[in-house]
């Protein structure tokens, strides 16, 4: 029977029935480790045992479902803790979302892609934007007035609230706010050949937020 026609309540026996026997296998391979060897090599058999349990435990409620599945990542923010010009030392977020799954570094070594660039990002002022937005409103106009032809082409897209300039890999500093960039997964990477480098705006201090580490609303004009 096709999944989407199964009943309700099947779906939910079968979510809880892969729990059980995953938690079960969790058990058996905590108890095995411990039966098996003894001394040292009891401790390192253990280890194992248990190590293999949790990851074919998370594997099965990936696949129920019941916990998120991992997705590729290409790209990440954060902030540049070291910078010896010839790498970055960059403090990212804990990307993992499953609590039995092996934890991401939360500190990544990124140097630069043989054909990677820097850009820094400055924000728009006011009358930079509002000329960008009439740029793309009549952009937007002239694609809508060729929706019929046989080849309408690409739509426009809005413009960002900044501009990119380039830069070199010597001008990234301790305190940076980056997003790096490549090409493939970097999930789990501890070392990352980034494709792009983007310098961010700065974010306002508490102080300048109002004290209360409260990032301000951005601006309507974004």
């Amino acid at each position: 029977m096709p999944n989407d026609l199964k009943p309700p309540i099947l779906k939910s026996f079968k979510a809880k029935t892969t729990l059980a026997v995953a938690a079960i296998a969790l058990v058996i391979g905590y108890a095995g480790g411990a039966l098996i060897h003894g001394g040292r090599q009891w401790s390192a058999g253990h280890d194992a045992a248990y190590a293999e349990a949790q990851r074919d435990l998370s594997a099965k409620l990936e696949m129920s479902g019941l916990l998120p599945a991992p997705t590729p990542i290409f790209s990440l923010d954060g902030k540049v803790t070291e910078a010896d010009g010839a790498s970055l030392a960059v403090e990212v977020p804990q990307v993992n979302r499953n609590p039995l799954a092996e934890n991401a570094p939360t500190v990544r070594r990124v140097t630069l892609a043989e054909n990677g660039r820097v850009v820094v990002r400055r924000t728009l002022t006011p009358e930079e934007y509002a000329a960008a937005a009439a740029k793309f409103q009549a952009e937007r106009d002239e694609f809508l007035k060729g929706m019929d032809s046989d080849n309408p082409g690409r739509p426009p897209s809005p413009p960002p609230s900044y501009r990119e300039e380039p830069a070199t890999f010597t001008d990234l500093k301790v305190g940076d706010n980056v997003t790096v960039t490549a090409a493939s997964d970097i999930r789990l990477a501890t070392d990352i050949a980034a494709d792009v480098i983007g310098v961010n705006p700065a974010v306002p201090d508490e102080e300048d937020a109002g004290g209360d580490g409260v990032t301000p609303e951005p601006d309507a004009m974004e």
